[in-house]
C-alpha cells in the first residue's frame, strides 16, 4: 500500500510539473543569437537556447545535443503544427525560432 501511494504521489507530481500553469510566459523570440551571413548554425551557438527555454521542462532528453539530434525530425514536425499536437503545449513558438532550428538542420546539425 505504501509503495502504491508513493508511486501515485510521484506520478502526480511528475504530471503536474508539465502542466501549462508551470510553463514560463514567452512573449517573443527566446534567442538573441546572431550568426554572420554565410556562417552555419550550430547547436551550441544557435539552437540550444531554444530547446532550453521551450522544451526541456517536459522533455529532459532535449537537454543534450545527442538527444535533440536523434529526435530532430519529430521535433520539427511537432513545432511546425498549427493544431493538435503542437509543441510546446503553450502554443506554437515564434517563427524565428522554428526557422533557426530548420536552418540548423539544413546546415548539417553541427554541434559547435
Amino acid at each position: 500500500m505504501k509503495k502504491t501511494f508513493l508511486f501515485l504521489s510521484f506520478l502526480t507530481i511528475s504530471l503536474a510539473s508539465c502542466s501549462k500553469d508551470n510553463e514560463p510566459s514567452i512573449s517573443g523570440p527566446t534567442t538573441t543569437t546572431t550568426t554572420p551571413t554565410g556562417a552555419k548554425l550550430t547547436y551550441e551557438a544557435n539552437a540550444k537556447a531554444i530547446f532550453t527555454n521551450n522544451c526541456i521542462g517536459c522533455h529532459p532528453t532535449f537537454a543534450s545535443y545527442s538527444g535533440v539530434k536523434t529526435n530532430i525530425n519529430n521535433i520539427l514536425d511537432r513545432i511546425q503544427r498549427d493544431g493538435a499536437g503542437v509543441m510546446p503545449r503553450s502554443g506554437k513558438m515564434p517563427q524565428v525560432n522554428i526557422d533557426i532550428i530548420k536552418q540548423w538542420q539544413a546546415d548539417g546539425l553541427l554541434e559547435k
